[in-house]
């Protein structure tokens, strides 16, 4: 199997995608090297590759606008991993990071089931609320 190889230049591109789009923090950002295999920079690298072939084979796709080729009926002869979305930003509007929502939501449905175990249990013994 051969070596595959992440230039500077790449990873570079990769690290400031991945702090832009919230999946890095400050930390993170500061510590991480090139040759740490964890992060997910071979799928951005698809991506980015992908994006760059569809926009110079398709370039009125470049505005995100794919209403020109379905127009056209050329959706049959294109290769749909060419309309594939881009790797969408973890961000949200006061910076929380993905895992941060995710453990905000965990504690809501936490919530939610004592709440309702509350519920169905007073209702199962008899009590009038």
């Amino acid at each position: 199997m051969r070596e595959r190889h992440i230039s500077p230049h790449g990873w570079q591109r990769y690290l400031d995608f991945a702090k832009s789009t919230c999946r890095l923090d400050d930390d993170t950002y500061a510590k991480i090297h090139f040759s740490d295999p964890e992060y997910v920079y071979w799928n951005w690298e698809e991506a980015e590759f992908i994006k760059a072939l569809r926009l110079t084979l398709i370039p009125e796709t470049q505005t995100g606008d794919y209403s020109a080729i379905v127009k056209e009926n050329r959706l049959d002869a294109i290769d749909r991993r060419l309309l594939a979305a881009e790797l969408p930003s973890l961000c949200t509007s006061d910076n929380k990071s993905h895992e941060d929502i995710l453990s905000e939501n965990d504690k809501t449905i936490q919530e939610h089931n004592a709440f309702e175990d509350v519920l169905i249990n007073t209702i199962f013994d008899g009590k009038v609320l």
